[in-house]
């Protein structure tokens, strides 16, 4: 993906275009830290492999006069302006999260975020899916035989633990820091993963390859309704996500009993058929 410019300068900028309607139908707003976390730029991703074009990222500390899009994360919590969010795939990452009504709502992630917007009051269609899921559509180029019996996508927060373990051969530690492409094709290449990253898990849903959700080793934010949305959106009982104490067990390669790769061809196409970005083909 072609590098986005953020910085202090750039931002004014952005501000300035933004207020005058002058982003066109390319204000996107997503979150951007360090480290990088590959789902937070699954969105982004998307609307360049579509559309062919950059983004420009809006950082919501002004309203737009297009309306600004919200796409793959649990980011509504992060919308500043009433009636200024195009939301398509996103979600809530607690139950009781606030939420200032959107412009439009397309599509979100699952059944958990459409009961939040209902509960405060706003629309929310009977569409639902993570963009994430798309990305098989997207970049199909991804290795079809897998080269890992197992892939470990632990949350962005566990890396340096991580990289403590001595990995018993075939098992694959993905670094979620790294971009779109890479770890798709890291979990692409595997038979089976196990995750503590939302995005590993759904990305490994797109791809069709089993996944199990574990706990992570340090805490992350939210109450878990991010996982339990997604699940839900596909159909099927959240599973209780594994211990943490399991990572170990399973880097030596004792391949997950519970991992499973649902069927998420309805998600897929309640977000083509929203798409705002142009047709997926």
């Amino acid at each position: 993906m072609t590098e986005i410019i953020h910085n202090k300068k750039s931002d004014k900028v952005m501000r300035f275009l933004g207020r005058n309607g002058l982003l066109g139908r390319r204000a996107m707003f997503w979150s951007w830290y360090i480290p990088r976390n590959f789902g937070d730029w699954i969105g982004p991703y998307l609307f360049e492999k579509i559309t062919g074009k950059r983004p420009v990222y809006h950082d919501v500390s002004s309203r737009t006069q297009g309306g600004c899009y919200f796409t793959a994360g649990s980011i509504l919590r992060r919308i500043r302006f009433e009636d200024d969010a195009i939301v398509w795939g996103s979600g809530i990452m607690s139950a009781d999260d606030e939420v200032l009504r959107p412009r439009r709502t397309l599509c979100v992630r699952g059944p958990l975020t459409q009961q939040r917007l209902q509960d405060l009051g706003f629309e929310c269609p009977d569409r639902f899916g993570d963009p994430g899921l798309l990305l098989s559509r997207v970049y199909p180029q991804v290795s079809v035989t897998a080269t890992h019996r197992l892939g470990l996508i632990p949350h962005f927060v566990d890396l340096p633990a991580f990289r403590e373990i001595d990995l018993a051969a075939g098992v694959k530690l993905i670094d979620v820091t790294q971009p779109v492409e890479k770890v798709a094709s890291q979990i692409a290449s595997c038979e089976v993963t196990m995750s503590s990253s939302l995005h590993g898990l759904v990305v490994s849903h797109a791809y069709g390859v089993p996944s199990m959700w574990c706990e992570p080793v340090a805490a992350i934010h939210g109450d878990g309704s991010k996982f339990r949305d997604h699940f839900h959106a596909l159909r099927v009982a959240p599973p209780v996500a594994a211990p943490n104490s399991v990572w170990r067990d399973h880097a030596t390669l004792r391949v997950p009993d519970h991992a499973s790769a649902p069927d998420i061809r309805r998600c897929v196409n309640d977000l083509i058929s929203t798409c705002p970005f142009g047709p997926i083909r």
